[in-house]
């Protein structure tokens, strides 16, 4: 199986205004993606952020206070895409291996592939096993700046790599998991197309 090219192509019109609100922080209550299994919601509860095309962005204060000032002043983005897992899944399905199984013992660093596009002020971390990575600011002024970055560069400009990075570490993942067993299914949903 070949995982799809992802490129701003996919992006639905609408993006642009969600852009916007992230720009302002104008934060909507988000429902799970359908390309997620139940247990996000077991993980996530009832998130806040925004719904994109590609998938959503969740906001929500860091959990680590500020070390200069001791208060939690931060801003936690967490990016979801579910482009790569709306083409795994049904590969997953056909073979009968559920989705929620597999992210447990995936991806313990899916930010591997995205850190080359975040500001040395922004820390980039793996997050859970659905999360294609974590932004994470610790002070007032940090987040401010962070939330311009993903508005006005990341946003429109790296996404779309960011996220062909990730498909790709997911990609290894699981191969390095799975080895054999994945090979040989690809091999065959191969020779079914």
């Amino acid at each position: 199986m070949n995982l799809p090219r992802i490129s701003y192509a996919q992006a639905d019109p609408g993006d642009a205004t969600v852009i916007d609100k992230v720009r302002r922080g104008v934060l909507e209550h988000l429902i799970r993606p359908k390309e997620f299994p139940r247990i996000f919601h077991a993980e996530y509860g009832h998130p806040v952020g925004y719904q994109f095309s590609w998938g959503q962005i969740l906001e929500l204060p860091t959990a680590v206070p500020n070390p200069a000032t001791e208060r939690y002043e931060g801003l936690t983005w967490s990016l979801f895409t579910t482009l790569p897992w709306a083409a795994l899944r049904g590969h997953l399905q056909s073979l009968n291996r559920p989705l929620s199984h597999l992210l447990r013992s995936l991806m313990d660093d899916s930010a591997n592939g995205i850190a080359d596009y975040v500001p040395p002020w922004i820390l980039c971390d793996g997050g859970r096993a659905f999360e294609a990575v974590r932004f994470i600011t610790l002070s007032t002024q940090d987040s401010i700046r962070a939330r311009s970055w993903l508005a006005d560069v990341f946003l429109p400009n790296q996404l779309f790599s960011a996220i062909q990075a990730y498909q790709a570490e997911l990609h290894l993942a699981l191969e390095c998991s799975f080895g054999m067993w994945w090979r040989l299914s690809h091999a065959c949903s191969n020779d079914e197309q």
